[in-house]
């Protein structure tokens, strides 16, 4: 929307100047406007037709040229001009002014925002023009266009194709120039009936960063009579430089009566020279007092620069925070050397004004930047110093990787607005330093959806569908966005700051930066304008509902879905195919998996439970503001009231792990002020702020992609708040339900107490009291009566009780157990490699206030050491069959209580140990989670399960793994589908040309863009696990999915182009240069080497008989979410390993 906001404005500022070009047209094109005083006298009739003299030239000064357009923009957009002037040396002609926008241009938006906009914004362009016309069209070089102290020329090639398409939207241009009727009633006397006539006619025509006008003479008033006797042309229109005149420069328009030859284009570059010594003679004591060279001047702007900062008042200023003020200091002497430089326009055409214009503007930059600094400084310590007292520390810290950042990117890239995949390409990296994130990608957006959105009640038609420049970028336009992200001082509230953005990319990179008061403005606006935006289209969405769902009617619909799938694909048509036809007919299955649409939907859900009222725009800090309070998405947690807050949200690097994460702590009401404090000063604070992204080592990296840490008192104390509140509610629905029987129980869990033993050992005491009904019966109530007590008809009984195990955890390798379960349960299918080991030190349970047999019990059972003992191993044996059966027919469906155990996690309990493999698609369907094994990083620090007894508290650590998104695993089988086409067409027989050959490896891999071959590695480096297979032995199975299958997408791909190469290479090609072949050899062996047998290799031996077996069972909770993707993966290996 920043993008959006900032072209809006760019593109009204070209057309308000194109229409009062065309208001200054009426004079000069407009016949009865003609002036005949005014015209050039016609020549003598017996003069001869010259190709070396012109027949006419007129001067037009900077005199009438400033009188002019000031006259003919009365009325206009364009409130004033501060430069009109010229350059005879670069031949540039210099417009700068004010351009007042309307006010109903942000009307849509103002509403939505609540926010008075400025209306005056500053402009300034750079027309370059040539010596002489080689054609009857006059081109025009768009050197600079600025507005708000922001150069779009970069960009022309974007704005050469927007203005145009929305400059012949005549409704658009009626809006703004015609107030007094509706946009789309057209009339011929319109102004926006002329710019069209001019588009459409090429009259005026855009071409990247050049503007091509086609003069007819016979239009202009003052060369009208050459217009009408013969075919003249504009010989030369440009900017010189007049000797001995009082503005020494006048813009030069020649006409000749045929083409001109060498003597003419001599005589120009001859004046040309002259003049250009005479002027750099003349301007040049003005250049000496003003250039950057100058040691005055550098120090005259350090100075400035240095008042300015001192004059904040602020001397505390962070480490990080003198850093960036040392950074701006660079930068402003950069930008020096850049505009008091000889080579630059503005100065070498007036050096005085241009050190006069340099230095209010390195002023206003300074002071916006150093007031951005203030304001950041102040809301730090404003953070810092709101919150509570106390030493609490949050319950939970969890900590996502970039590399599980990119997943979630790559998995995002489905999402679509207005029927268009918004993000083709799309980076997250995640940015300590700064801190905060950066975006890379490729937006794709129609610019007419775009601005309607801020002008859907202007009437305007915005039926046509514009990109933003399809001819250089294709699918959208590329950009680059800093995005700082913050704690503010309202609880749990998240501030966004926009730091920067790109657009384009290479030398057509526009930096959009704020540069001075319009700047600010213009981000502002953006940021409240995509706020509301996106609040908007949140909104639209369709509300849930609230109806409850049947788990069991769900479960068993998508076990149907599941299972007709399995049956097409198993029994898929294998008829005389090439092998290519098979992998396609896989390829197109695959994509009809049941599972493929779950990235759009789970991102629209996503967004829509994300920015739906959470969402919002602070005036006074200039942020956007997240409120992530979990309130906001449950009032209470069972019958609590929910104090849970975020306490902070960080981007950070950690040396131990060498990988960057985002941090999220959560915690117990307010955050702590020293917790604050501790985060400021912690180690990770300091690596995080000096961190710089140099590409590290892929092997220096932990496994860790998700961290998760439990701080067990404070754990505790909410989890018995919870329970505390629940007491009350939760025996008046006992006793309610006791009142429906005669006799009967229940169970309340009163405490729960976690405590870490020793290091890895966890003491769990649970509390419970039986709520027991039973009948009193006659004996007892006659009894009753002759002791004097009445007795009910039932009694009410509570029996309290404790239950207190000391159990050691750790995760382990599973491949050291797996051969051993499969010699006792062979059907059994492995999602991972990592078990959770449960070792059960000891037991024990009590009773409150028991009686004789209670005593008795709790002598016998108050706590039994189990470590070894053969009671450990019958009851392993005794419950081993009801928590996994062996009975291939319900092995992966174990239920306990109603609840569907193996949807969540497999007990294994065969080899008298207890282990617990979690399903890896607890998640979702297209990603999984592994718990990482018991092991240290390289620079020794603990990983997977720790307990720790000093610090009291347990975490986990667990990597993750991602399927393909829907969108990459169509871009691979459109390359195979393709690759298949383009072998079937080559003819064996033929001698290939020169050009059909050259065609064909353009196709297949010659071209950058557009090559079968290119998209294949573009696609893939979308994914580190895929991209560097090769490079990494042993292979690290903890980067794939449970099923392999992105393997076998990779290698079906690879394979139909290894095979389209192979076919190529015995073809006959009538080649001058053979080096096409060679790449194309090598290109093949690549594909080979890296692509389809590390991928071949790696999946056999890995993932084969684990799908093997999978396949052969039936669908289970177990293996459900992976069933679908391993029907695919063994297909294509099967087809493809002989």
């Amino acid at each position: 929307m920043k993008m959006l906001k900032k072209f809006s404005l760019s593109v009204l500022l070209l057309s308000s100047f194109l229409t009062t070009h065309s208001v200054l047209a009426k004079k000069i094109y407009d016949p009865m406007s003609y002036d005949p005083d005014a015209a050039i006298s016609a020549p003598y009739q017996d003069e001869e037709c010259s190709p070396s003299k012109p027949k006419a030239t007129i001067d037009y000064s900077i005199a009438d040229m400033r009188h002019d357009f000031e006259t003919l923009t009365k009325g206009s957009p364009i409130k004033s001009f501060s430069k009109i002037d010229m350059n005879p040396i670069d031949r540039t002609l210099h417009l700068d002014g004010v351009i007042e926008f309307p006010k109903s241009l942000m009307v849509k938006l103002d509403g939505l925002t609540d926010f008075t906009n400025r209306t005056d914004h500053q402009f300034s362009i750079i027309l370059g023009f040539s010596l002489y016309n080689p054609s009857k069209r006059i081109s025009i070089h768009v050197k600079k266009f600025e507005l708000d102290k922001i150069d779009y020329s970069k960009g022309a090639s974007i704005i050469a194709n927007i203005v145009p398409a929305i400059l012949a939207n005549r409704s658009f241009i009626n809006y703004f120039m015609d107030s007094s009727k509706v946009p789309t009633d057209y009339s011929e006397k319109d102004t926006s009936a002329m710019i069209k006539r001019f588009l459409d006619e090429k009259i005026i025509e855009f071409r990247n960063e050049r503007l091509h006008i086609e003069l007819n003479l016979k239009n202009f008033s003052k060369f009208e009579w050459y217009g009408n006797e013969g075919n003249y042309r504009v010989w030369q229109s440009s900017p010189v430089y007049l000797e001995k005149t009082k503005e020494s420069s006048a813009f030069r328009i020649a006409l000749g009566c045929t083409k001109y030859n060498d003597d003419f284009k001599n005589l120009v570059r001859k004046e040309y020279s002259k003049g250009k010594k005479e002027f750099l003679a003349y301007k040049e004591n003005q250049y000496l007092d003003h250039e950057w060279k100058n040691k005055n001047i550098q120090e005259f702007i350090a100075v400035r620069t240095q008042h300015i900062i001192d004059n904040i008042g602020i001397q505390n200023w962070t480490k990080k925070e003198t850093l960036e003020i040392e950074s701006l200091k660079n930068h402003v002497q950069s930008r020096m050397r850049e505009a008091l430089d000889r080579k630059n326009s503005y100065f070498q055409d007036e050096p005085e004004r241009a050190f006069a214009r340099f230095v209010k503007e390195s002023d206003d930059y300074t002071k916006s930047f150093m007031l951005d600094l203030k304001l950041n400084h102040v809301l730090r310590n404003e953070y810092l110093s709101v919150g509570r007292s106390g030493n609490d520390m949050p319950f939970s810290i969890q900590r996502f990787s970039q590399n599980s950042v990119n997943q979630f990117t790559n998995f995002f890239r489905d999402f679509e607005f207005d029927k268009m995949q918004l993000f083709p390409e799309l980076n997250v990296v995640i940015n300590p330093s700064l801190p905060g994130v950066s975006l890379r990608g490729v937006i794709n957006m129609d610019i007419n959806t775009l601005m309607e959105l801020g002008l859907s009640d202007s009437g305007i038609d915005f039926s046509a569908q514009i990109g933003f420049d399809p001819d250089t970028y294709k699918s959208g336009l590329p950009f680059e966005m800093s995005l700082k992200t913050e704690m503010m001082k309202e609880n749990s509230t998240l501030g966004l700051d926009i730091q920067s953005v790109f657009i384009g990319k290479g030398a057509h990179k526009i930096r959009l930066d704020p540069q001075g008061d319009n700047g600010d403005f213009l981000v502002e606006l953006t940021k409240m304008a995509a706020v509301n935006i996106l609040k908007s289209f949140m909104m639209s969405e369709a509300a849930d509902t609230g109806e409850e769902v049947d788990a069991n009617k769900l479960r068993e619909a998508l076990f149907s879905k599941i299972q007709k799938y399995r049956s097409k694909f198993l029994n898929k048509d294998q008829s005389a195919e090439s092998l290519i036809d098979q992998l396609i007919k896989v390829k197109e299955f695959d994509l009809n998996n049941p599972f493929n649409e779950t990235p759009a939907k789970v991102a629209e859900g996503k967004l829509t439970a994300f920015f739906k009222n959470i969402i919002g725009y602070d005036h006074e800090t200039g942020r956007i503001t997240v409120n992530l309070t979990p309130r906001n998405f449950s009032e209470k947690i069972f019958y609590a009231k929910n104090n849970i807050h975020l306490w902070s949200l960080t981007p950070i690097f950690m040396k131990d792990h060498e990988k960057t994460f985002f941090e999220v702590a959560v915690g117990d009401n307010e955050v702590t002020k020293s917790y604050k404090n501790y985060l400021q000063t912690r180690d990770i604070a300091i690596e995080s702020q000096t961190f710089s992204s140099n590409g590290g080592n892929i092997h220096d990296e932990s496994k860790v992609d998700y961290h998760l840490k439990l701080d067990l008192p404070q754990f505790k104390e909410m989890i018995n708040s919870i329970l505390t509140a629940s007491l009350e509610p939760h025996r008046n629905q006992i006793m309610d339900n006791l009142d429906d029987v005669e006799e009967g129980s229940f169970q309340m869990l009163e405490d729960l107490v976690i405590t870490a033993h020793e290091d890895n050992v966890l003491s769990l005491t649970i509390k419970m009291n039986q709520v027991k009904k039973t009948k009193n019966g006659s004996l007892k109530k006659f009894f009753g009566k002759i002791i004097g007590r009445n007795y009910n008809d039932f009694n009410i009984e509570n029996k309290r009780s404790s239950v207190e195990v000391k159990v050691q955890i750790s995760a382990v390798n599973a491949n050291h157990y797996k051969e051993e379960i499969l010699e006792i349960s062979p059907n059994e299918v492995f999602l991972g490699d990592t078990f959770l080991k449960v070792d059960l030190l000891t037991a024990g349970m009590k009773q409150e206030n028991p009686g004789l047999f209670g005593q008795m019990m709790n002598g016998l059972i108050g706590e039994i050491n189990v470590t070894n003992s053969s009671l450990k191993k019958l009851v392993l044996k005794m419950i081993g069959g009801v928590l996994n059966p062996s009975d291939e027919k319900v092995n992966g469906n174990t239920v306990l209580g109603g609840v569907h155990l193996n949807k969540f996690a497999k007990i294994y309990t065969y080899t008298g140990e207890i282990f617990i493999q979690l399903n890896p698609r607890l998640a979702g369907p297209v990603w999984d989670f592994y718990m990482v094994s018991n092991d240290k990083t390289q620079s020794g620090k603990n990983i997977g399960i720790n307990i720790d007894n000093k610090e009291q508290s347990i975490s986990f650590d667990f990597t993750s793994a991602f399927n393909p998104s829907t969108v990459d695993k169509i871009k691979l089988y459109e390359i195979l589908k393709e690759a298949n086409s383009l072998t079937k067409s080559l003819d064996d027989k033929k001698l290939y040309s020169d050009l059909e050959s050259l065609e064909l490896f353009n196709k297949v891999f010659y071209d950058s863009d557009e090559s079968l071959h290119h998209k294949f590695i573009q696609t893939i480096n979308q994914y580190d696990a895929l991209a560097y297979l090769h490079e990494l032995k042993p292979y690290r199975a903890y980067e794939f999915t449970s099923s392999g299958a992105e393997l076998m997408h990779v290698a079906a791909s690879a394979y139909a182009l290894h095979h389209l190469m192979d076919k190529l290479e015995t073809m006959v090609f009538n080649l001058r240069n053979d080096s096409y072949v060679d790449q194309m050899r090598e290109l093949k062996e690549e594909l080979r080497e890296k692509y389809i047998e590390p991928n071949m290799e790696f999946y056999e031996s890995y993932f084969h008989q684990n799908n093997k077996t999978m396949i052969k069972k039936d669908i289970t909770d177990w293996n459900h979410l992976v069933y679908p993707d391993a029907l695919f993966a063994e297909k294509i290996f099967e087809y493809i390993k002989p």
